[in-house]
């Protein structure tokens, strides 16, 4: 099954879906808006700068963790990071050698994760609003984000010399395809929002990362129902990478 999506309309269908920013300001779109903000963000920080090496992560002085390229801090299957939310100085020393002193600003009540992305002009960070983090599955106010009878799959691009023309996520079991084509190529530090996949119990798949024709990545992962993962390339197409984080 082939579908043909403007990219930002695309974003518009899904709901909240994946938001990325880079130092800017986003309208979300998100009903069941909390009345009593906490003033609070939950983080998680993923090291995706090529040549690297490990990262250590520091947030206003506190040491966060550490994250080998392609991986995030907390490591996966622990808690994202809760930090009073506001503007902070993020610092990250890498043991390939260099550090970089980065300014983020983290907003009230949401979950996110902060990809630290590198090209030859230099390092940044790019933020992925998951959503509120008053919605958890399983409340009235997550209903709506966390159908019992989809799996969902966002994809984030962090190669600098990689542009995706389509996706195509493939149920192993029984070679059933959802292809979307992007009119607009998904570029360096662009994500793809989450694609609803239906599924009733727990399935292997693969993700195909499309540019001009040729498969780029092959991304083998089990997925099941009502969770939300996200795909993520990245390093130079020379050598390009994967890796496959779950979100909620």
């Amino acid at each position: 099954m082939r579908k043909a999506y403007n990219n930002r309309f695309f974003s518009l269908l899904i709901g909240f879906s994946l938001i990325l920013s880079v130092a800017s300001c986003v309208d979300l779109g998100v009903e069941n808006i909390s009345q009593s903000l906490n003033f609070f963000s939950q983080l998680k920080f993923v090291n995706l700068v090529p040549g690297s090496g490990t990262a250590t992560i520091t947030l206003d002085g506190t040491q966060i963790g550490t994250a080998d390229l392609g991986s995030e801090t907390p490591a996966a299957g622990q808690p994202f990071r809760e930090v009073p939310a506001g503007s902070k100085t993020l610092i990250v020393d890498y043991s390939n050698g260099g550090s970089d002193t980065l300014r983020i600003v983290t907003e009230t009540d949401f979950k996110m994760r902060i990809y630290i992305v590198g090209d030859s002009s230099g390092n940044s960070v790019v933020k992925s609003f998951q959503r509120y983090i008053f919605q958890v599955k399983g409340s009235s106010s997550g209903q709506s984000l966390f159908p019992s009878d989809m799996t969902q799959i966002a994809l984030f691009n962090a190669s600098p010399d990689v542009t995706i023309d389509e996706v195509s996520i493939r149920r192993v079991s029984d070679n059933k395809d959802t292809t979307i084509t992007f009119e607009e190529p998904v570029a360096y530090k662009s994500g793809v929002p989450y694609i609803k996949i239906p599924a009733t119990a727990t399935a292997d798949y693969q993700l195909f990362v499309v540019q001009g024709g040729v498969t780029l990545a092959t991304i083998s992962f089990s997925a099941a129902p009502q969770n939300r993962y996200t795909a993520v390339i990245y390093d130079y197409s020379s050598d390009l990478k994967n890796t496959f984080f779950l979100d909620d």
